[in-house]
């Protein structure tokens, strides 16, 4: 799923990723997941988590090295991290161990873009590179905008026939909903707000 909460004039962007050795023919009783992906140079990334089992734990901001040397320890005692780096203004990678082959590994990441406005529309940019990198076509993904007053009427600047469910989370927050299908046949993806000045 891709959430995408605005705030002024930038907008968080919640990446839930669901990691697997799917199609993958390795022999070992452990595997590293790495995901290479890239960013717009103008991102930046405010959250990282982990589930572990049906626990979902938030990641700590630490420099790098000290960030390689707490994963490097943990990865040797066979215990659950994940490490997020910076490679550079817009290239990342995040590592996950262990993968058990046959299980799945559930992660979020969260950054913030800058919208580009108008005096019509408000458009953000959505991580269709990060999308790309499954060995596996990525067929449909669910799109969540919350909404309000000022942000309102989400599509989808690619498709505008795509419906948005409105629904209500449980803290009373409204979000609209859309479910993308094959989107491997896309190659950008951008959210189309109406603006709200």
């Amino acid at each position: 799923a891709i959430a995408v909460k605005p705030h002024g004039i930038y907008n968080q962007v919640d990446l839930y990723l669901t990691l697997s050795d799917r199609g993958l023919n390795i022999n070992a009783d452990q595997l590293e997941i790495v995901l290479d992906f890239e960013l717009p140079e103008e991102a930046f990334i405010i959250d990282s988590w982990l589930w572990i089992g049906e626990e979902i734990v938030q990641a700590e901001l630490w420099d790098r090295w000290s960030a390689t040397t707490v994963y490097e320890d943990i990865v040797n005692r066979n215990q659950d991290p994940s490490v997020l780096y910076k490679n550079s203004a817009f290239e990342y990678q995040l590592r996950i161990f262990p993968l058990t082959p046959g299980e799945i590994r559930k992660v979020k990441i969260s950054y913030m873009v800058p919208g580009e406005w108008t005096n019509e529309n408000v458009v953000v940019p959505l991580p269709m590179e990060i999308l790309k990198t499954s060995k596996h076509a990525v067929n449909n993904i669910e799109l969540i905008a919350f909404s309000d007053n000022d942000w309102a009427n989400p599509a989808l600047l690619e498709s505008s026939n795509l419906s948005f469910t409105a629904h209500t989370t449980p803290d009373g927050q409204l979000v609209k909903a859309a479910n993308l299908v094959n989107i491997n046949e896309i190659n950008s993806l951008n959210l189309l707000w109406d603006s709200p000045l």
